[in-house]
């Protein structure tokens, strides 16, 4: 049986890959993916508490805007509700002195 010249280069080309493994030292996969994940969370971690961080601002500047505003209209409301008080009071007090002429309840018309 005659081997060509492809079959006998992919047998030599085998044989360098296989003594290239033995001669390669094995290397944890897991201590490898650990690292890496450590070091990915080395830069994102930090990105991603700079952006939070940002939109935790700019939600609090618009809670104080809207709380700064119906404190506003509260207040505005308190003041006019105290304005009425007034003029009721005023209409009770000029009220007291006058008497008030009802129709007699036993005549029939």
């Amino acid at each position: 049986m005659q081997v060509g010249p492809r079959h006998r280069l992919d047998h030599e080309r085998a044989r360098e890959r296989r003594e290239h493994r033995l001669d390669t030292p094995l290397v944890d996969i897991d201590a490898r993916i650990a690292s890496a994940i450590s070091a990915e969370r080395q830069t994102v971690i930090p990105a991603l508490r700079a952006a939070v961080d940002e939109l935790l601002h700019a939600e609090r500047q618009h809670v104080k805007s809207e709380m700064t505003q119906s404190l506003r209209s509260l207040e505005l409301q308190i003041a006019k509700l105290g304005s009425a008080v007034s003029a009721l009071q005023v209409a009770l007090v000029a009220g007291r002195g006058k008497t008030i002429d009802l129709p007699n309840p036993l005549r029939v018309n």
